[in-house]
């Protein structure tokens, strides 16, 4: 069986390669584990001067959460769920040490969570970015707060509600994207700025980052705990389950007409 997260160094770079191209890179429970346990040791390790994060694949970044596991959730297991879900940001949040996202495909939900958290995106002008969770009934929290870092609220109300993702160019233009390029350069330049960064002097990046993290820090927790009240409260009303299981329908039809031809 592949592996769901593949980690490889290159002098004083780390490569993380979210690894599960057949469902677009989703994070389920055992792809979130890995890269917390992979984020940590990466940065406790004194060799490792900056982090590159990227897709397995050209078609995605990441999609975010896996739905299979959101629609398993049941009341007892929301709260640990949330707290699973903040725990895979955090782990990016907290790095002492640059983290550049090299992003191609699609970058939504959890994985624009998660390229927002870190501290430069290069982008394609295709790849797309958004908060899709309205769509199937969860509401959308956390990442309008994250949102609020880089955009005003026209540009947070425009994804949040709709849904609708914008292209990699238009993420640029509201400020999402640090390094706009095209697909063949996504890696070289990602790597390129890693290694910049990497050479900065170690301390001061660290104190930096951390101030950075104190000025949002009661802004994120706040966020995590309106994001777990909602999440029950849209359990409890039933539609949010209903709207996951007519994707998960929708996207089993999909592959078995793909099957056929």
């Amino acid at each position: 069986m592949e592996k769901e997260l593949l980690l490889e160094r290159e002098a004083d770079l780390a490569v993380v390669t979210l690894n599960r191209p057949q469902r677009m890179n989703a994070i389920n429970a055992s792809l979130r584990q890995q890269f917390v346990e992979c984020m940590r040791g990466l940065n406790a390790d004194e060799t490792v001067r900056a982090i590159i994060l990227k897709g397995a694949t050209p078609r995605a970044f990441t999609s975010g959460m896996d739905l299979d596991d959101a629609y398993e959730v049941t009341w007892d297991r929301m709260i640990p769920r949330m707290n699973d879900q903040r725990e895979v940001l955090e782990v990016v949040r907290d790095m002492d040490k640059p983290v550049v996202s090299a992003i191609d495909g699609i970058c939504l939900g959890a994985g624009f969570h998660i390229a927002l958290l870190s501290d430069w995106r290069v982008a394609t002008p295709s790849s797309l970015w958004g908060q899709p969770e309205v769509r199937v009934g969860i509401a959308s929290i956390a990442g309008p707060f994250l949102m609020s870092l880089y955009v005003g609220q026209g540009h947070n109300m425009e994804l949040a509600l709709s849904g609708e993702p914008v292209t990699g160019q238009r993420a640029y233009e509201m400020g999402f994207v640090s390094t706009l390029c095209e697909s063949h350069e996504v890696f070289h330049i990602a790597k390129e700025r890693a290694k910049q960064l990497a050479s900065m002097p170690r301390l001061a990046v660290r104190l930096t980052k951390k101030r950075m993290r104190d000025l949002t820090s009661p802004a994120f927790n706040d966020s995590f705990i309106a994001a777990t009240l909602a999440q029950i409260e849209c359990l409890g009303d039933g539609e949010r389950q209903s709207m996951i299981q007519a994707f998960l329908k929708k996207r089993e039809e999909k592959l078995a007409e793909q099957a056929k031809q």
